[in-house]
């Protein structure tokens, strides 16, 4: 068995079964990968969806996670799995038909390659709004830097190259889970909370270890949005739970007290700039770029008054 895919499902049906379906014309081999979905304890028609399958493909097994949370999903996944190579897919993502193909033989050539983020493209329920920019549609869930190959090191995050790989297509060595203890409970989707995280500890872990990380586009997902998340308060929330969740990645990963006060100091500055940003959009009229600066305006502040939590009431959760 060369790769295990695991897809972590939460009364998402009706994107399930399109997920499932991308799979089926895979031009890897059934007999060289499993495919492992984790019902998160969902309450509408997902076991039926993906019992169903599993009687029509002999390389796929169907879980039931009770305990509520992606993170703990990930990990039932995981330790299910007949391979030291993982594979997430979300179940909102819709794969091209030689990406399995196309992992597994890059994983194989190389043995330092770690971690590896597949290019993620968003499909629209419909036409994509106005307001979805460049700076804007990764907020949602895009992963997209091209065509070629990209390592992800401290100097092309640093210079914007390219960011840490994101969950929806996240490929990762079992061993490296071991390692760490899996996914962190604390971060992850719970829920309605939308937290997230989870796979950049891990990778941080990974960088911190001289693991080899790596975007790799010919694996690459149609990520599907749900209606609602086209609206921009629902997408103002979410860059506040991600500042909640950026701060107990920062916690989690670093013990260093200069490296703590050079993170709130960074994001004071950065919060600095976005004020004045906002306000020079607010004074040119520029709508798309008030909303643009909006949501990082969000995102840092909501990490200033999680990391004052963290300080004064160390005992904080999320």
């Amino acid at each position: 068995m060369e790769l295990s895919l695991i897809i972590c499902t939460y009364n998402r049906e009706e994107y399930l079964k399109k997920t499932l379906d991308s799979l089926r014309f895979q031009t890897l081999d059934p007999s060289r990968f499993e495919i492992i979905i984790v019902d998160n304890n969902s309450s509408d028609s997902t076991k039926f969806i993906a019992e169903d399958y599993v009687k029509k493909h002999s390389n796929a097994k169907y879980i039931f996670e009770s305990k509520q949370g992606l993170s703990y999903a990930r990990n039932t996944g995981y330790k299910e799995a007949k391979s030291e190579n993982i594979l997430y897919l979300d179940d909102d993502a819709y794969l091209n038909v030689d990406g399995l193909e196309s992992l597994v033989d890059f994983i194989n050539s190389d043995e330092k390659l770690t971690i590896v983020g597949g290019r993620a493209i968003i499909k629209y329920p419909e036409e994509k709004p106005d307001w979805v920019t460049k700076p804007v549609v990764n907020w949602l869930g895009s992963y997209d830097y091209g065509e070629a190959t990209i390592e992800v090191t401290p100097e092309n995050i640093k210079n914007k190259i390219v960011r840490f790989p994101i969950g929806c297509c996240f490929f990762v060595r079992k061993r490296i889970l071991d390692e760490i203890g899996g996914f962190n409970p604390q971060l992850g989707r719970i829920g309605k909370k939308m937290l997230a995280g989870e796979e950049f500890l891990i990778s941080k872990y990974v960088q911190k270890n001289k693991g080899k990380i790596v975007y790799f586009p010919k694996i690459k997902v149609e990520h599907a949005i749900v209606p609602n998340w086209l609206n921009q308060e629902f997408l103002l929330k979410k860059t506040s739970f991600y500042g909640i969740s950026d701060v107990h990645v920062h916690f989690l990963s670093e013990e260093s007290l200069w490296k703590h006060i050079k993170y709130f100091c960074f994001r004071i500055i950065f919060l600095v700039k976005n004020f004045i940003d906002y306000f020079g959009a607010l004074i040119t009229r520029n709508k798309q770029k008030e909303f643009e600066v909006r949501l990082l305006l969000n995102f840092n502040k909501s990490i200033i008054l999680t990391f004052m939590k963290f300080i004064f009431v160390p005992e904080t959760n999320v």
